[in-house]
């Protein structure tokens, strides 16, 4: 296995520019999707409790008035 790979050379410039080529189509893709379809990167967080059918307790009717 050693043998095989001692006998390969690798052009850095020529590596290098591919790899870039690469990453520049990924960006230009990844621009292409739509945003729900993007990876999510944070947490969303919200105030308002989701809709349900269970009522609020006191401090939720509270904090939902505000």
């Amino acid at each position: 296995m050693q043998k095989l790979f001692s006998s390969v050379e690798v052009d850095y410039r020529k590596t290098r520019k591919k790899v870039y080529k690469l990453f520049e189509r990924y960006r230009y893709l990844i621009e292409l999707l739509p945003l729900e379809v993007s990876p999510r990167l944070t947490q969303n967080f919200s105030f308002i409790p989701p809709s349900t059918k269970q009522t609020l307790n006191g401090i939720e009717s509270i904090a939902n008035k505000r």
